[in-house]
């Protein structure tokens, strides 16, 4: 469980993230399932999801893949006819990779090109030269922040901060209850404590505390 929550900066990143209610769809007949939610005016829309990229004979991918080879000691022409077998199909077209993706202002937009990288944060690409290792410390996207922010041990910890406060503040309610109950403590109070006005509005207030001491304790029937 972790020490301290910072309330304001989870708040912070909630408020960041895509509006919700989020929940799964998608067709396995047709694709993989996907993370969604509903957005006025553009209907259900895509959070995360499994995209894809078609492989091609230029790029790093290929360049690498050219590099092992050649230091396996293939041929120029091997090398080429496998890198030409790996990027395109039998019929000529490019073969896929599947991708995380998340979405941005209604487009979905490939994670690697949101990685931020652990040896050099700040940089935008896996291209730029400082990106030596490619090892990845985050997604630069609010949804990607929240949902690792948001993981099992915040909420569990939230959870059990929130019932001990509904626990400690029903306690409090029946204090309160029982003070107004007492009938010693009836004869400090203003006016005559055996008029039936007042002994009805003491019966009143003492009602409402007990109800929101067993509101409190169990809310919405849990």
């Amino acid at each position: 469980m972790p020490d301290q929550i910072d309330l304001d900066a989870l708040e912070a990143l909630a408020n960041a993230a895509t509006t919700g209610p989020w929940h799964w769809a998608g067709n396995t007949d047709t694709g993989e399932p996907y993370l969604a939610t509903w957005i006025d005016g553009a209907g259900r829309c895509q959070v995360l999801a499994i995209g894809h990229d078609d492989r091609s004979e230029t790029g790093r991918a290929a360049d690498d893949m050219r590099a092992s080879l050649a230091d396996c000691g293939y041929d120029v022409a091997d090398i080429e006819h496998i890198v030409h077998d790996w990027a395109v199909d039998s019929f000529g077209m490019p073969r896929r990779d599947a991708r995380l993706e998340f979405g941005t202002d209604l487009m979905m937009v490939n994670a690697r090109d949101l990685a931020i990288y652990e040896v050099a944060p700040n940089a935008l690409s896996r291209e730029d030269p400082d990106v030596y290792r490619a090892d990845v410390s985050g997604i630069r996207h609010p949804d990607a922040t929240y949902i690792a922010a948001a993981h099992p041990a915040v909420v569990l910890a939230l959870i059990a901060e929130l019932r001990a406060t509904r626990t400690a503040a029903a306690a409090a309610f029946d204090r309160a209850a029982d003070i107004l109950h007492a009938k010693d403590h009836r004869t400090d109070l203003s006016g005559d404590p055996h008029s039936e006005g007042w002994g009805q509005a003491l019966n009143e207030a003492e009602s409402d505390l007990r109800a929101a001491a067993g509101s409190l304790r169990n809310p919405e029937g849990e």
